[in-house]
């Protein structure tokens, strides 16, 4: 069954949300990229279908553009309670299309430390990893483990990663701005060192850049991108700071910013003797 776009009514967000802080941002950098195609729906392009596990569905975003959807079976997984119940989802199921999201959190508030579906349940395992659920998993090479065990014998993995220079520029200023730890931990899991833990799992790996790096031409996109991390924007003092630093990376024009999002696919070896 192929899905069709949204409708423009189930991308409505309410101001301030989780997801409206997280579309938001995305689309700043859209704005900003070096690349023609938007990093979603290059994603898009290059996904398998058939019976999906979604790891870290984020917003949701991914599957709005999506044509080729062609199975009534979708799961989708994430930590956090605001994601359980967004109008990607709810668009979706509108469609027919199955939608089981299952919260990695049980009834105690315990962390879940397996994924809760039978092994070889899964065509398609695509995992963002770029985040900070990924942090909720304290050991990778369990995590990845638990994505072979849940998909069928020659099932697909795809993992969207970042680079640790992935926006360092705009890291280092954000910490500034905001003092230091401003951006939390990073990923344990990053495109330098993802095909080394992959090819444990997986084989036939291939690893793909998405070409783009980021010139930023004005202050205010990027007050508007910092304002959207976390529940809180930008206190008067910070503003201050930022507008700052940010009208003398501009001093020339142009702040350019490097980019390093990769797309890493594979399958799953087959174990059987």
């Amino acid at each position: 069954m192929g899905l069709p776009r949204l409708p423009p009514e189930a991308a409505h967000l309410g101001h301030n949300t989780p997801r409206a802080r997280l579309i938001a941002r995305q689309n700043i950098l859209d704005t900003w990229s070096t690349y023609r195609e938007p990093w979603l729906t290059w994603v898009n392009a290059r996904l398998p279908y058939g019976h999906v596990l979604d790891f870290g569905a984020g917003h949701g975003e991914i599957w709005r553009s999506s044509p080729r959807l062609d199975d009534t079976l979708f799961s989708s997984l994430t930590l956090a309670d605001y994601l359980l119940k967004t109008e990607v989802q709810h668009a979706l199921r509108a469609q027919g299309v199955g939608v089981n999201v299952v919260q990695l959190v049980d009834e105690k508030g315990q962390r879940m430390r397996e994924l809760p579906f039978q092994k070889d349940r899964f065509d398609v395992v695509v995992a963002n990893l770029m985040g900070d659920l990924f942090g909720e998993w304290e050991d990778v090479g369990k995590l990845l483990e638990e994505f072979k065990r849940v998909l069928k014998s020659g099932g697909s993995i795809v993992v969207a990663l970042s680079g640790r220079d992935h926006l360092e520029e705009l890291f280092v200023l954000e910490e500034k701005v905001r003092g230091p730890g401003a951006w939390g931990s990073r990923p344990g899991l990053t495109a330098e060192n993802a095909v080394g833990l992959l090819e444990q799992h997986f084989e036939d790996l291939v690893v793909e850049r998405y070409p783009a790096d980021y010139e930023i031409r004005d202050v205010e996109s990027v007050i508007e991108y910092w304002g959207n991390w976390g529940d809180k924007g930008l206190t008067e003092e910070q503003l201050d700071v930022a507008k700052r630093e940010v009208e003398q990376k501009l001093s020339g024009g142009v702040w350019r910013v490097k980019g390093n999002l990769v797309l890493v696919r594979g399958r799953k070896k087959d174990t059987r003797v």
